[in-house]
C-alpha cells in the first residue's frame, strides 16, 4: 500500500509541474506574440513585410481599436493601412516595455513612438487566444516620451 501511495503522490506532483510548466509556456508565448507585434512595426521594413509579420500574429477575426484616433479596424483593414504606417515611422523608432501582470490571454505594454517630428506615448493592451492577438486597444498617454 505504501508503494502505491508514493507512486500516486509522485504522479500527482508530475501532473502539477506539467500544468504549471504549460501555464508558464502560455504566458511566455503571449509575451512573444506582443514582442513580435512591435518587431513588425519597426522602421526599415516595407509595408508588405510589416503586414506579413503582423498578419501572422493576428487572428482572422481580430479587432484593432485605435482609441487615441477614434478608429476601429478589422484585421484586413489594419494590414492594409500599414503602407501609411511604414511612411510615418520612416526615420523614427518604436520602443516598448511589457507591463507587469500579464498572463496567457492579456498583455499590456507601454510604448514610445518617436517619429521625425513628434513623439507619442501609448498604453496598448492585447487580448490573445491560442497564441494569436484577437483584440488590441491603443490609448495615448502623452505627447512625448519623457516618462518612458
Amino acid at each position: 500500500m505504501k508503494r502505491w501511495h508514493t507512486g500516486w503522490i509522485a504522479g500527482l506532483a508530475m501532473a502539477l509541474v506539467g500544468s504549471v510548466s504549460a501555464a508558464h509556456a502560455d504566458k511566455v508565448n503571449a509575451v512573444a506574440a506582443v514582442n513580435g507585434w512591435y518587431a513588425s512595426l519597426l522602421p526599415g521594413q516595407d509595408a508588405d513585410a510589416m503586414a506579413a509579420r503582423a498578419g501572422a500574429l493576428l487572428a482572422e477575426d481580430a479587432v484593432i481599436d485605435l482609441r487615441d484616433l477614434g478608429i476601429t479596424q478589422t484585421r484586413d483593414e489594419y494590414l492594409e493601412s500599414l503602407d501609411v504606417w511604414a511612411d510615418a515611422v520612416a526615420g523614427g523608432t518604436v520602443a516598448h516595455r511589457i507591463e507587469p501582470g500579464y498572463d496567457a490571454t492579456s498583455v499590456a505594454a507601454t510604448v514610445c513612438f518617436r517619429f521625425a517630428d513628434n513623439e507619442v506615448l501609448n498604453r496598448e493592451t492585447f487580448t490573445l487566444s491560442d497564441g494569436l492577438i484577437v483584440n488590441a486597444v491603443f490609448v495615448q498617454l502623452g505627447d512625448d516620451c519623457t516618462d518612458f
